[in-house]
């Protein structure tokens, strides 16, 4: 609760980013009126900074905080890119939106591709399904060679356009092809992979014509995982109030990872400093990788900036 203006500081800052991954995982919540909570993880595509938020459904009111500022339902929008898997929340909550309001939505091409090669396992066509897979590949190519030479804006939008935006257009032909066949049509698996896949066709090409949106959502995926695994140790959350607080230090920890700051030494810092500290200077002086720790070296204390 001590933490929780610069939380806040965080979310503030977050929304400046250019494009942001949004995840959730369910969390057994044992005082409330529904069996799951869920924790949500936020991730900047800019820097990677993470920012988690407890909430008591998946609904779209999540969205409604998470992505406004001050997390209030009449705060302004968030004016970036969001991307995230085909969970129909997200387009439910543009839809209460004008559409002058309404973020660039992606959607993750990482799930789609996962469900062709579930498909190519349980379906009367995997060799197809295996072809769709392959047909891919190039796509996630030309973003690691673009990544490793961290490429400019510019330098990738034209290659997206140029290598991938026309594999694209063959992918979704090849895919309403395949629906429309009456004699050998899709079945199990498969048949939801393309169905998947042809109702977010909008969704999916987003990044084309954005050089800041990437591919996939594998980003916040991860860092989600620190929670599920966390689901496994400690089985529920007690309360929705104790999930706020879990948000909290979730978040405040994956920072000082992420800034390679000792946790314990902020968060005493933090603790020393926060009873004086102002409200009216803000609180992002007090972030991890920006506050100024004092390390003890037998001869008083020196200062340095982790």
């Amino acid at each position: 609760e001590t933490l929780e203006p610069i939380w806040e500081e965080l979310h503030k800052l977050m929304l400046d980013s250019t494009a942001l991954h949004i995840d959730e995982t369910p969390i057994r919540c044992l005082k409330s009126d529904k069996t799951n909570g869920y924790m949500w993880a936020m991730s900047s595509a800019d820097n990677g900074s993470t920012l988690y938020f407890w909430q008591n459904s998946r609904s779209a009111e999540a969205l409604n905080h998470l992505l406004r500022h001050g997390m209030q339902p009449d705060g302004r929008v968030y004016e970036g890119a969001i991307l995230s898997d085909g969970y129909g929340g997200y387009e439910s909550w543009m839809k209460t939106l004008p559409d002058e309001q309404k973020p660039q939505w992606q959607v993750c091409w990482a799930h789609v591709r996962r469900k062709f090669v579930e498909a190519a396992g349980n379906s009367n066509d995997p060799a197809w399904s295996m072809k769709m897979v392959e047909l891919l590949q190039p796509l996630y190519a030309t973003e690691r060679t673009l990544r490793e030479s961290k490429a400019p804006p510019e330098q990738k939008l034209k290659e997206r356009l140029e290598k991938s935006a026309p594999i694209v257009e063959i992918f979704f032909q090849e895919l309403t092809k395949r629906r429309l066949d009456t004699q050998n049509p899709p079945r199990n698996k498969l048949k939801d992979a393309i169905d998947y896949a042809l109702k977010r066709q909008v969704q999916l090409s987003s990044w084309l014509s954005n050089p800041c949106i990437p591919i996939d959502n594998n980003q916040v995926e991860r860092a989600i995982r620190p929670v599920t695994v966390g689901r496994k140790n400690s089985l529920f959350i007690g309360a929705p109030d104790a999930g706020k607080r879990a948000a909290i230090l979730y978040t405040m920890v994956e920072e000082c990872k992420r800034t390679g700051t000792d946790f314990l030494q902020w968060l005493t810092e933090v603790l020393r400093r926060l009873p004086t500290h102002r409200a009216s200077e803000g609180y992002w002086q007090l972030l991890p990788g920006v506050l100024q720790l004092s390390v003890g070296t037998g001869k008083g204390n020196k200062t340095v900036t982790l």
